[in-house]
């Protein structure tokens, strides 16, 4: 386990339901946090990136998106480097991925991170079918893995990568 929680986990990443109907962006770096072993509960995440209380939450305006960057380097303590991404090519999530670094993906309106791909060649179609493994943190206090998302049908806004920096 990557943390103290054994009631959310899947092997090697672990899933985090948003704690409201708008933490979705709060669950999603809590997430990618957690995999680093940077343990801290959504509230102070939130907090972190402005969202308010659980009484009284708000969602990330788009201006702001910037601010998943800030989050996960400061709450690091810089240990991660995090880029944001406003193209988001395929082979982007192929190579990070491949380099075992799970993704923030922001779609209209939603947050969730991806940690897999597919890619099926049909030689004899000449067709392509790409495909993600997402962790989406909805519904509230659950979440729910998609095994394959199909990536040539979504619509991708951002996306956040953070690696270790090496000092």
């Amino acid at each position: 386990h990557y943390s103290t929680r054994n009631s959310d986990h899947q092997v090697c990443y672990e899933l985090r339901g948003q704690q409201t109907n708008v933490w979705c962006v709060a669950a999603s770096v809590q997430m990618v946090l957690d995999f680093y072993r940077y343990e801290y509960d959504q509230v102070r995440v939130a907090a972190e990136l402005g969202l308010g209380t659980p009484s009284s939450p708000t969602g990330l305006p788009y201006a702001n998106d910037a601010l998943v960057v800030t989050v996960l380097e400061r709450l690091s303590s810089n240990a991660l480097d995090a880029t944001m991404y406003t193209t988001n090519p395929f082979s982007r999530f192929v190579s990070e991925i491949n380099a075992n670094r799970p993704l923030v993906s922001f779609v209209p309106g939603h947050s969730r991170t991806v940690v897999g791909y597919s890619e099926t060649r049909w030689l004899l179609l000449t067709a392509t079918d790409r495909g993600l493994t997402v962790f989406d943190p909805w519904p509230p206090n659950a979440g729910v893995v998609t095994r394959w998302e199909n990536f040539d049908a979504t619509t991708y806004r951002r996306t956040f990568t953070a690696q270790v920096t090496l000092a």
